[in-house]
C-alpha cells in the first residue's frame, strides 16, 4: 500500500486482511481457496563464465518487445504465465524459474528456456 504508507509493515498487512475477510464475509480458507491455481518449476543450466554476459545481452535484444523486468535477472511475461532467467553470481550456471498454469506447462517452459539459454552459449 505504498499510496498509504511507503515502506513495508507487515501488521498493516495483516489488518488489511482482516479488513477484506470483514468486508467480504468470508474466511480466510475460503479466500485462499478462490485464488486461481499456479504451479511453478525451476532448473539450472551450466554456463561459462565469460559467456555470461553475452547469453544475457542476447535474452535482452530477443525479448526487447515483450514486458520484461530486469531487477534479478530478465523475467519474461508471457500472460498468465512467466519465466525468470537469472544468472548466478556465484557459480557457472543460470537458474531457470518458471509459472505456469499447471505442473506440466511450467516444467515445459522452464525446459524451453533452458534449451535457449544452453543455445545462446
Amino acid at each position: 500500500f505504498p499510496s498509504f504508507y511507503p515502506i513495508v509493515d507487515g501488521i498493516f498487512a495483516i489488518v488489511k486482511i482482516m479488513e477484506l475477510l470483514t468486508l467480504r464475509g468470508a474466511s480466510l480458507s475460503q479466500v485462499i481457496h478462490e485464488l486461481p491455481r499456479y504451479s511453478m518449476s525451476q532448473t539450472r543450466v551450466p554456463c561459462r563464465w565469460e559467456h555470461k554476459g553475452k547469453v544475457m545481452r542476447i535474452l535482452n535484444q530477443q525479448y526487447q518487445e515483450r514486458r520484461l523486468e530486469q531487477v534479478d535477472g530478465i523475467k519474461i511475461d508471457l500472460g498468465n504465465e512467466w519465466v525468470l532467467i537469472l544468472p548466478d553470481p556465484d557459480g557457472p550456471f543460470f537458474h531457470i524459474i518458471a509459472e505456469g498454469s499447471s505442473d506440466e506447462q511450467a516444467r515445459v517452459l522452464a525446459e524451453k528456456y533452458a534449451g535457449l539459454v544452453t543455445g545462446l552459449q
